[in-house]
Parts: structure tokens; C-alpha cells; sequence
């Protein structure tokens, strides 16, 4: 079998299974593993195991839930509150006021803290999402 029809049934069994509607990590994680293991054989699931051991055993991955328990200790003290109340302020009349102003206060955290913005979105999170009054799931 071709490169052309493995990558064909590869995206057509997680088109499937969305449309099923499994978790996407399931259905990503999920074909990668099957398809590793008929294109590679048993050996595959040993180099699965393996990788996700190592992965699992950096140190690094302990910043996420720290960042996390930041978060929410700057949110219940109010700072990123005010932080809102400040870029509504300033762009509230702005048409998409809210996203510029996330990203603002993303920016101003990024440069603060010298991290990555996707941590800073995790970060501001629980409060952006309070300011909203359009429902997350509609």
C-alpha cells in the first residue's frame, strides 16, 4: 500500500471517529497508535510506551499546574479583575473590545513573567471567560 493511501484512511478514520464524537485526543492519540502499529509492527507500541515515559518524566511539565494555581490565586485576589475592568475602560466602545483586551493583558503577563503566551492564556482563562456573556458551548 501506498504513502497516498495510508495517509488517506489515516484522515478519513479520524474524520470518522469526530463525527462519532469521541474526545479528540482519543481519536488522535488513539490512530496514531494503530496506525504506528501496522506500518511498523509490534515493535511500535514499545516506542510508544517509551516515549511517553520519558516525556512524562521531565521536569518541565511541573510548571503547567503551578501556572494554573497561579492563576487562579491572582484571579480570587482580584488583580486580573482589575486588569479587565481597566482594558474595558479603554476599549469598551472598540467593536471586539474583549479579545483585544485579552490580548493586551496577555502581552503585559508575557513580558512580566518571560513565558510563552499559551501559558498566559491558561492563566487568564477563568477570568476572560467570566467577563463574557455569551454562552462557551452555544
Amino acid at each position: 500500500m501506498g504513502i497516498e493511501w495510508i495517509i488517506f484512511f489515516f484522515f478519513l478514520i479520524i474524520f470518522v471517529l469526530l463525527a462519532l464524537g469521541l474526545p479528540l485526543c482519543f481519536v488522535l492519540g488513539g490512530t496514531a497508535v494503530l496506525f504506528l502499529f501496522f506500518t511498523w509492527g509490534p515493535a511500535a507500541l514499545y516506542v510508544v510506551v517509551t516515549s511517553t515515559w520519558n516525556t512524562m518524566g521531565q521536569f518541565i511539565l511541573l510548571a503547567v499546574p503551578l501556572y494554573l494555581f497561579m492563576a487562579f490565586i491572582l484571579e480570587r485576589a482580584g488583580v486580573a479583575e482589575d486588569l479587565y475592568d481597566m482594558m474595558y475602560l479603554w476599549f469598551g466602545p472598540v467593536r471586539g473590545g474583549l479579545a483585544v483586551g485579552t490580548i493586551i493583558i496577555c502581552t503585559i503577563f508575557t513580558a512580566m513573567r518571560g513565558i510563552t503566551g499559551t501559558a498566559t492564556v491558561m492563566f487568564l482563562y477563568p477570568v476572560s471567560v467570566t467577563k463574557t456573556d455569551v454562552p462557551l458551548w452555544a
